[in-house]
């Protein structure tokens, strides 16, 4: 990463950066760790999806169509191996 050009035009004491002596050249304003004012509304605005807990659902609102006529049987491992 020290050898990317960008670095060519800084100079950069990495000893001071790594013991974190060194002030950022800014630093942005944030109303908290969930503030994503800095983010492009693009992704900010997009529809979020998350996985439904089913322990959380009433009795009987989950949809067990989904694997209708699935089964498993786990096979024996053959020889005792992995």
């Amino acid at each position: 990463m020290r050898g990317h050009p960008f670095f060519s035009a800084h100079v950069t004491d990495w000893e001071a950066l790594a013991a974190g002596a060194i002030s950022p050249p800014w630093e942005p304003t944030v109303t908290g760790s969930l503030d994503t004012s800095l983010f492009d509304k693009e992704f900010t605005s997009m529809p979020i999806h998350s996985p439904v807990d089913p322990s959380k659902l009433p009795l009987g609102s989950v949809d067990n169509t989904t694997f209708a006529g699935f089964s498993f049987s786990e096979q024996p491992k053959l020889g005792g191996g992995l």
